[in-house]
């Protein structure tokens, strides 16, 4: 009688195999991820300081980032910047902001300068270069770069370089681009992590599809867009994606989280006004994250248990469900035996197995299938082993699964997979659940 009823609930059987993380870091573990925008400010002088309500917004807004490169500044004294920069320094928490200007650039009387306003004692400025184009015969405004360093991320010196192109010479001035990554590179001794931010125009009547194709920029794979062509960085009634982001060096992409290229719509954030939006500026910020340094030594504390439950779909009577935790499939090999009441005489039925390793849960996966392979097919233990072993599960105890929030796995026609997302919240992360469906 009892294998009759053993056979019933394995006909009626899922397999849940459910692996938890657990981890135990210090506060140093993880370093937060660096993050950096790239904003026109529209004209930014004495005029627009005289209206405080976008002093404040702007304020509001550098205050997100650790690194901001800013273009448009028209201030010929510099006084209006200055100005800004105390604004901002009088509502910043530690560390406070710091700042540095490329000189005033431009064919015509109406120069602008290049910007980077950075966390002091995040991020250490370690050398400013002008592209040399002294005659302006490639650019309305020659690229400006800054190098850093920082403690807060996994390389040990990027670069970032500043562009503002010229709207109706933007096609030529974005090729000419490549020459100005290799110039920039070589001036600093080979770097080849480097940053280009900015208003590169490159969008709608300023550069069309088919002149982006084109583009050596675009096309060759040593440089990486960030930012999307249908992505939308104007704050007026346009749908053009001006603002851009385009990243070289192995290194630095792979410190980039995925996912973290955006704009920053800061008239939705803040709840402005048309009009109060365009007197901020016509450009939406574009920002993107820098992986937080991890503490290998703090990794290597790491510590993680797998649980794995077999759990019955259908109802059985009560008498049945006492006969099942009675079965010898599931008692010699450890798992403890509850039910679930629906009813007075009906219930549901789990068999559970706690804090084992990886090999203990294949071990036990195939005494199970040698002793009842109804309920632990070929099939399945093939497809459980292969998730087990698959880059992605090995993954997850890793500084890479600390940082990027898991959207699911790839899952087969006959079963589901589903990741629980997560990040370390002030830098404790407490566990992962991983539930594998079959």
């Amino acid at each position: 009688m009892a294998s009759v009823l053993i056979d019933k609930f394995l006909f009626g059987v899922f397999f849940f195999l459910t692996l938890q993380f657990n981890v135990w870091c210090s506060n140093r573990m993880l370093e937060p991820n660096l993050r950096i925008a790239a904003f026109n400010l529209k004209v930014f002088g004495d005029k627009k300081l005289q209206n405080s309500d976008v002093v404040n917004i702007l304020v509001k807004i550098i205050k997100r980032y650790d690194i901001t490169i800013v273009q448009e500044i028209r201030d010929i004294d510099g006084s209006s910047f200055k100005t800004l920069m105390e604004k901002l320094n009088s509502q910043a928490m530690d560390p406070e902001y710091a700042s540095v200007l490329s000189d005033r650039l431009g064919k015509t009387n109406s120069k602008e300068e290049y910007g980077m306003i950075y966390r002091k004692g995040l991020v250490l400025l370690v050398d400013t270069y002008q592209y040399p184009d002294p005659s302006y015969t490639f650019f309305e405004r020659p690229p400006f770069a800054f190098r850093v360093r920082t403690n807060a991320v996994d390389l040990d010196e990027f670069a970032i370089i500043a562009i503002h192109t010229k709207p109706e010479n933007a096609v030529e001035e974005i090729k000419k681009l490549v020459d100005v990554y290799q110039n920039t590179s070589d001036h600093w001794n080979g770097l080849k992590n480097i940053l280009i931010a900015g208003d590169f125009n490159a969008g709608c009547r300023y550069v069309t599809a088919s002149e982006m194709k084109t583009i050596a920029l675009r096309n060759d794979p040593s440089y990486t867009w960030l930012i999307g062509d249908n992505v939308d960085t104007t704050t007026y009634n346009s749908d053009c994606a001006y603002d851009r982001f385009v990243v070289a060096g192995d290194a630095l992409k792979a410190a980039i989280v995925p996912g973290t290229a955006r704009v920053f719509r800061f008239d939705e954030e803040y709840k402005l006004t048309e009009e109060e939006t365009k007197d901020v500026s016509d450009h939406y910020p574009i920002e993107v994250d820098i992986r937080g340094k991890v503490d290998r030594s703090e990794l290597d504390k790491f510590h993680s248990y797998m649980s794995m439950s077999f759990q019955d779909i259908t109802v059985h009577p009560k008498s049945a469900i006492e006969q099942i935790t009675r079965s010898l499939v599931f008692k010699k090999n450890g798992f403890s035996i509850s039910y679930e009441m629906s009813s007075k005489v009906r219930a549901h039925a789990k068999a559970s197995l706690d804090n084992k390793t990886k090999s203990e849960i294949l071990t036990t996966l195939e005494r199970i299938h040698k002793d009842s392979s109804p309920l632990i097919t070929e099939q399945v233990l093939e497809l459980t082993e292969l998730y087990l072993n698959s880059p992605i599960m090995n993954g997850i105890p890793g500084a890479h699964g600390f940082l990027v929030p898991y959207n699911g796995l790839a899952a087969r026609s006959d079963n589901t997979t589903s990741v629980k997302s997560f990040q370390c919240d002030t830098q404790h992360l407490k566990a992962v659940n991983v539930t594998l469906n079959i």
